[in-house]
């Protein structure tokens, strides 16, 4: 596993590849091989996971938001850009959401 990848250890192939890195933690996983994990790395992976989706529904938010009050409140200057913005993060945060019940509580 990670003799193939030309590394010596876990960190090391997260430093130089992460999707590789990835892989090697789903298969110790499924291995069962807990004690192997790349605790410190996977640790900061899932806090950045974490980050990144909670940003992404505040960001979906906000340009709805913003999009829906332009809609409301300057009907004369409505686009069919604005309704596909609309429409976009309005799925967009649907699926999002009903993907995720983490973000959805959040």
């Amino acid at each position: 596993m990670i003799a193939a990848a030309g590394v010596s250890t876990l960190h090391d192939l997260y430093e130089r590849d992460e999707v590789a890195w990835y892989g090697a933690m789903v298969e110790l996983i499924d291995l069962e091989r807990f004690d192997a994990l790349d605790f410190g790395n996977l640790k900061e992976f899932l806090q950045d996971m974490s980050r990144s989706q909670r940003h992404a529904v505040k960001s979906r938010l906000l340009v709805l938001l913003t999009h829906w009050l332009k809609w409301e409140y300057q009907p004369e200057k409505r686009t069919g850009s604005w309704r596909a913005t609309l429409q976009t993060q309005h799925f967009q945060l649907k699926y999002d959401l009903s993907e995720s019940k983490v973000l959805r509580n959040y």
